[in-house]
């Protein structure tokens, strides 16, 4: 199975040249997934930055300072779509990978809306009142609650920390990496003026991955009934943050 990141046009040891027209082929070039990786915690980074700022002058929202820190986090939280479906072709296959996988996506589609609706509530709102009762509006839709505030955010989170679990269980990660996960997801529930931080910790905790020696030929093999076995060295994956 071929286990380097989709998108990933680099060569491998007997590869044959395809020849086409545009095609890049780089040792050194990083696919849209690594990128993703990069730039998903740099989003929340900003938008940690940006609403510490905007906060400074009561009341926060509406205006531009929220609406730009929001669609940072928005976009960050898109990016980081890719770079779980790119996360998933680094595990060995199973059940457990499609479960952690599917809990992951469907938790950032909430976290996602909850951006989005902060993001129109503001536009056009007379004050901090008027926006605040429009979220309020959404929020009390049967069901929103429950999928959008509650259940669905603590899915991504608690996805988020498994896959770096299962990446540490298949030589991809080492330990540490679940512990800043960890740290990453549950500092901003603690207290949001934290969610820089905790941007930090997730884009050190997934760091090692962006190297692409880390990531491509690492004997990640398929069997003929489909079950995947990560047969990685030790110390793959292992880079200091």
């Amino acid at each position: 199975m071929d286990d380097r990141f989709p998108g990933d046009v680099r060569e491998r040891p007997g590869d044959v040249p395809d020849g086409r027209p545009g095609r890049v082929k780089t040792m050194t070039a990083m696919t849209v997934p690594r990128l993703c990786l990069v730039a998903a915690p740099l989003g929340l980074f900003t938008y940690g930055i940006l609403r510490w700022i905007g906060r400074l002058a009561q009341p926060y929202g509406p205006g531009p300072a929220w609406q730009v820190a929001h669609t940072a986090a928005l976009i960050g939280i898109v990016l980081f779509v890719p770079a779980v479906i790119g996360l998933r072709r680094l595990l060995p296959a199973g059940p457990q990978r499609e479960i952690t996988v599917l809990g992951t996506l469907l938790g950032l589609a909430a976290t996602a809306v909850q951006f989005a609706v902060d993001i129109g509530a503001a536009t056009g709102a007379a004050d901090h009142a008027a926006m605040v009762a429009r979220t309020a509006a959404f929020a009390s839709v049967p069901g929103v609650r429950l999928a959008v505030y509650q259940v669905g955010p603590a899915l991504g989170y608690a996805g988020l920390v498994a896959l770096a679990v299962l990446l540490v269980l298949a030589g991809r990660l080492r330990w540490w990496s679940v512990a800043l996960v960890l740290a990453g997801v549950v500092l901003p529930v603690v207290n949001l003026d934290l969610i820089a931080v905790g941007a930090v910790c997730l884009l050190t905790g997934f760091g090692p991955l962006i190297e692409p020696e880390l990531t491509d030929h690492s004997g990640l093999v398929e069997g003929d009934a489909g079950h995947a076995a990560c047969v990685a060295g030790p110390g793959r994956g292992q880079m200091e943050p």
